[in-house]
């Protein structure tokens, strides 16, 4: 071997020893630190917990669960199955340098709800069922009752009162505090019993006979004891007792039931029974006063009546038990009835002034004037007979009264129809309607004027407006001392400021009206005082704008020292050409006020030839990396903004983007000694996430379809499903075997030859439903007896 052969070999050794320190080096300085976090640390089973990985330094992963589950993902998920405190265990390690770290946190399972529940009666009267439930529940926070007869509670322990007879299912659902629930259900829990409908008849109910014999019957189903009042201090507890009364009178009779459950019911009929040495006879009506044609229908209430004749106070009689009878004339008329009864019993009544029948109501009313200007205040005179309560309608929407001499003001101008409805103290009605009864009149002062804006000695006309229809008179107040009664004066003003404008109007009826306008003209002072500013720097073919700097101007002449001239107010100019320029202005102004201005201003036209942006792509892989600049000459100053929240002042930038995504790049220059202007362009860098699937839930055997979006931008992939399989396909048709949740991820190599990662937002779920279920109780049965399935 030469010496140089040798010296060769040692230098290579003494080299590859500096790389392998450097390596190791690098390495150890990459100390792995174990971290993760959790989207959830407490609840009930089945608890899922998906685990974020925020270690650094390392570069693979050991989970342990606590639930005998382990993995080797970066972000995992598991689930727990059964209540505890598990310590759940992250390894990070870094294969280079071999060290590890580990962390350990806690995942507590809590135990469920247990719902459960008592009753203080689980049977009662539906009129008398007030029952409280006692909750014995366990683990719970919050409940939801639902007590089987549509109604809820979310009270611990509500207390509930059925209305109808039944049998009720009751079922309480116990929340925890972390949304965990149980449902106790007792079925025909709470039975509700019907109570008796108790009724009654008797043979006879009137009678001038004390020997006459009551047999009453009680015409109740599911009864076991009676208990009856007869209204003389004595009773009975026979079902259909019989019952003579030793005394002439009216009694009431009552009876009391009670039912084979214990439920209980009263009919009482006040003054059931008469007993009498005469007849007093009785009846009703439907009504005993109204308007003619007044229809009546009578009802004798003597029981056991066997003739009937009555007198209706006109004239007109009937035989009939129930009679209809019609009035056609107004009066007050006397009712005459005589009965015999099937005992022989006879009596007769008379009621004087019964029925009363009015006559029709007259509505009139009076007003002391009809017409009048807005606002106008109207007083109604109510000059009606035969009513005694009424209802207006004053014209106006929603302007009604039942006073019987209103008042209301009117604002709009309009010819109003009044109606008054009145009623009689029976309720007859009649209305009485006046068409275009009351007008109102309002005329409108409107004006305008021109020219608003001059100098001293500017003559103003004024004109009204079109619709001034109706109005005889004018009186103008120009805010100077100077008043005119002309419709469309012409006012000269000769004094600098601000001046009030009054119109009042008079129309032919002497209705007024009156406009006012604040500051309506304005005089200034001619000329002002102006001051140039200092030179304008401007960019060559740049716009530019200019002001006028006076008050009041209406005509303008703009002269900008390079052949161009404008009349506008404000123009806007560029100059095509370098150089300096003079600006002069003359204005002048209603009055015959003028002012030149010249100069107006020096303009500094900067030599400018603006060149776009240049966009170099340096790294299109993340980070990517694009330099700007621009070719434009004589920039003194730049100002980029990148469009991600950076900018740079540098000529020439290299800037990285960290998000992929489509961003507008400002720059702002300054040209020469001020002059600047803005550019921008727009850049794309990187890939939108190009995953697009079927769908994040779907069932065991099903399959999920997968597609790259955009397959032209890159030129390989590789799908990780999240169960260690994989595929280079695009559709694919991935079917998964077992349930469960699977993180899936998406490495793509695109045209410029950069590798990305893609992972879809959250896990995607297979289940696999297994369906099953029992009968609660009995499986067999009556007819229509009810059956309860648990899922």
């Amino acid at each position: 071997m030469t010496k140089n052969a040798y010296a060769i070999r040692i230098v290579r050794y003494l080299f590859t020893i500096l790389f392998l320190f450097s390596v190791l080096s690098t390495a150890s300085a990459q100390s792995p630190v174990a971290a993760f976090s959790m989207d959830v640390s407490t609840g009930c089973a089945p608890l899922t917990v998906n685990f974020t990985n925020t270690s650094s330094g390392a570069n693979s992963f050991s989970w342990t669960f606590g639930n005998t589950n382990t993995s080797s993902l970066a972000d995992p998920t598991t689930v727990y199955l059964t209540p505890g405190t598990y310590p759940v265990t992250l390894t990070a390690t870094n294969t280079v340098t071999g060290l590890s770290s580990s962390i350990t946190q806690n995942v507590i399972v809590v135990n469920d709800p247990i719902a459960s529940f008592t009753a203080s009666s689980v049977a009662s009267c539906e009129d008398v069922n007030t029952i409280c439930f006692t909750n014995t529940s366990a683990n719970a926070s919050t409940y939801a009752w639902d007590f089987g007869d549509g109604n809820t509670d979310t009270s611990a322990n509500p207390c509930h009162t059925y209305t109808n007879p039944g049998t009720y299912t009751v079922k309480l659902v116990a929340f925890s505090q972390y949304g965990c629930s149980d449902i106790s259900t007792q079925i025909n829990y709470i039975t509700i019993y019907a109570k008796p409908q108790v009724s009654f008849t008797s043979n006879i109910q009137s009678t001038c006979n004390l020997t006459d014999v009551f047999n009453f019957n009680s015409n109740i189903t599911g009864a076991t004891s009676w208990n009856w009042d007869f209204g003389d201090f004595t009773n009975s507890t026979l079902q259909n007792p019989s019952h003579s009364y030793a005394a002439s009178g009216t009694y009431t009779v009552s009876l009391i039931a009670t039912n084979t459950n214990g439920c209980t019911d009263t009919a009482s009929y006040i003054n059931y029974i008469n007993i009498g040495s005469s007849l007093v006879p009785s009846f009703t009506v439907n009504d005993t006063g109204g308007c003619a044609p007044f229809a009546v229908n009578f009802d004798c209430t003597v029981a056991n009546a066997t003739s009937w004749s009555w007198n209706f106070g006109d004239g007109g009689t009937s035989t009939l038990q129930s009679p209809s009878y019609t009035y056609n004339s107004p009066g007050n008329y006397n009712i005459t009835l005589t009965v015999t009864t099937q005992s022989g019993c006879n009596g007769s009544v008379t009621v004087p002034g019964f029925i009363v029948v009015d006559n029709l109501p007259v509505p009139s009313f009076t007003i002391a004037q009809d017409t009048g200007c807005s606002p106008f205040n109207v007083q109604f005179t109510n000059t009606s007979t035969g009513a005694s309560t009424y209802n207006w309608d004053l014209g106006m929407t929603g302007a009604t009264s039942t006073q019987t001499n209103p008042s209301y003001t009117y604002i709009n101008p309009y010819t109003y129809s009044v109606s008054l409805t009145a009623y009689s103290p029976n309720g007859c009605s009649n209305t009485a309607t006046y068409n275009n009864y009351i007008t109102i009149y309002k005329p409108s002062a409107t004006f305008t004027g021109a020219p608003l804006k001059g100098c001293p000695g500017m003559t103003v006309n004024f004109a009204t407006s079109a619709s001034q229809a109706g109005i005889v008179s004018w009186l103008w107040n120009f805010g100077d001392g100077s008043f005119s009664n002309l419709q469309n004066p012409s006012h000269i003003y000769s004094t600098v400021g601000n001046y009030n404008v009054w119109l009042i109007v008079t129309n032919s009826f002497g209705c007024k009206d009156t406009v006012y306008k604040g500051n309506y003209v304005r005089v200034y002072a001619s000329p002002i005082a102006y001051v140039m500013p200092d030179t304008i720097k401007i960019c060559q073919n740049v716009q530019q704008s200019f002001a006028d700097p006076t008050l009041g101007s209406n005509s303008w002449l703009w002269n900008f020292g390079n052949g161009v001239t404008s009349t506008l107010q404000t123009p806007m100019i560029s100059y095509p050409t370098p150089g300096i320029y003079t600006v002069t202005l003359n204005t002048s102004m209603a009055g015959g006020c003028t002012q030149s201005f010249n100069p107006y201003a020096i303009v500094n036209v900067i030599p400018y030839s603006p060149q776009p942006i240049i966009s170099n792509y340096i790294n299109r892989c993340k980070p990517y990396t694009i330099n700007f600049s621009t070719t434009t000459p004589n920039v003194t100053a730049y100002n980029w903004n990148f469009g991600d929240g950076t900018s740079s002042g540098l000529p020439s930038p290299t800037h990285n983007f960290n998000t992929a995504g489509t961003y507008t790049v400002t720059l702002i220059v300054t040209i020469g000694s001020g002059c600047i202007d803005v550019m921008s362009t727009t850049v794309t860098v990187g890939h939108v996430n190009p995953i697009q699937f079927s769908g994040y839930t779907n069932c065991k055997g099903s399959p999920v379809q997968y597609i790259v979006q955009n397959p032209s931008q890159f030129t390989s992939w590789m799908w990780h499903f999240g169960d260690g399989t994989t595929s280079n396909q695009s559709p694919v048709n991935k079917i998964y075997n077992n349930a469960g949740s699977y993180n899936v991820s998406l490495i793509t190599t695109d045209t410029y030859g950069c590798i990305d990662t893609f992972a879809l937002a959250s896990p995607v779920v297979v289940y696999d439903p297994i369906a099953n279920f029992n009968v609660i109780g009995s499986s067999s049965g009556c007819l229509s007896a009810p059956v309860s399935f648990n899922n």
